[in-house]
């Protein structure tokens, strides 16, 4: 486990997350600092090899074009099994990018713009201002009380999506189940003809 918290340089407008296992929540801070605490799981065949495999997969924070880059560095130990789940507090009208492979994200109360790359797991975003976009591959999402617009693409199993103040567009293949409930603007829906077929619910009440 480990954790840092670091005030955030001025101009910082957006934290961008990468972690290939593990889980990542971003929540709302109370101040204009980063907060980060994670616990780190390491699969090991002797207490060497763990350390070796613990010193290596760090989490970082670096800035880069007024963005803040936070690493988990799991892949540092290759196919080891190294997992490192996030909790991340910070200002509430940072834009947020995540990049994950395994685990499960979880974003609430944030105003800016959300965009997620994620892939064999869970994504929930609640109470966001801005924009969401999601790019999913076998994973399932659900999204609530979103004020801006909902774009979700890619390859995905269960989509829920409620209570959106703008539009949402979906462009990809949906395999188990989609379900929009009360869509304040347009709703768009593209998918290959080779989709094997979801249950698709439209609320607007």
């Amino acid at each position: 486990s480990g954790d840092l918290s670091n005030d955030l340089p001025a101009g910082i407008t957006g934290l961008r997350i990468s972690d290939d296992r593990g889980a990542v929540t971003v929540n709302v801070s109370d101040d204009k600092k980063l907060r980060v605490s994670w616990r780190k799981k390491v699969h090991a065949s002797n207490q060497q090899e763990a350390d070796s495999y613990n010193t290596k997969t760090d989490v970082t924070a670096t800035t880069a074009d007024k963005v803040i880059v936070l690493t988990a560095n799991v892949q540092a130990a290759g196919d080891k099994g190294v997992s490192v789940d996030m909790d991340i507090y910070v200002p509430r009208n940072m834009d947020i990018v995540v990049t994950s492979r395994r685990g499960e994200v979880n974003i609430a109360g944030m105003a800016g713009s959300v965009d997620i790359n994620h892939q064999r797991g869970e994504v929930n975003v609640s109470d966001l201002t801005g924009n969401a976009t999601l790019t999913l591959e076998r994973s399932s999402a659900r999204l609530q009380h979103i004020k801006g617009d909902v774009t979700i693409q890619g390859h995905a199993n269960e989509i829920a999506v409620e209570d959106v103040d703008g539009a949402v567009h979906l462009n990809g293949e949906f395999m188990e189940s989609v379900r929009l409930v009360r869509v304040s603007k347009t709703v768009s829906f593209h998918s290959s003809p080779y989709y094997t077929g979801a249950d698709i619910v439209f609320v607007f009440a």
